[in-house]
């Protein structure tokens, strides 16, 4: 799956965790409402790939941060929301969640993706319903 180019609606529980950054990666784009990671000090769009290198996860973007007409790193505050919950609009192809998940631990295969198997260093998320939105995880 693609990462996510555009924002994605969100309705944050009343309570969260903040989370703050101030180094965007030079060429990112974190639409609002996706999630991010640090990479080396430096905000990106989370993927797979990043998770298992060792990327720490930030939260979900409450803000679109888009640098991509940028050549070189920016600083800028971004501000990214944990403990509490997001919709995830798909689901890995071939791991696919199912309504016998809920309530189990899951986890996040990119910026707009989850997925059933934990593997390494995934992000690891709770799923608290499925909906024709997608699927309500909770982010730790």
């Amino acid at each position: 799956m693609a990462a996510a180019t555009k924002p994605i609606p969100m309705a944050l529980l009343h309570a969260y965790v903040c989370v703050e950054h101030n180094l965007l990666f030079a060429g990112a784009n974190v639409p609002m409402g996706t999630l991010a990671v640090n990479d080396g000090g430096k905000i990106k769009p989370l993927t797979d790939t990043l998770m298992q290198a060792g990327a720490a996860a930030l939260g979900i973007s409450l803000d679109t941060q888009d640098v991509r007409a940028s050549a070189t790193d920016v600083a800028r505050r971004c501000l990214f929301a944990r403990g509490t919950q997001w919709t995830a609009p798909f689901a890995k192809s071939g791991d696919v969640p199912t309504v016998s998940d809920i309530g189990k631990l899951i986890s996040v295969q990119d910026n707009q993706t989850i997925k059933k198997t934990i593997t390494g260093t995934d992000l690891q998320v709770r799923l608290d319903a499925i909906t024709s939105d997608g699927y309500v995880v909770y982010i730790f």
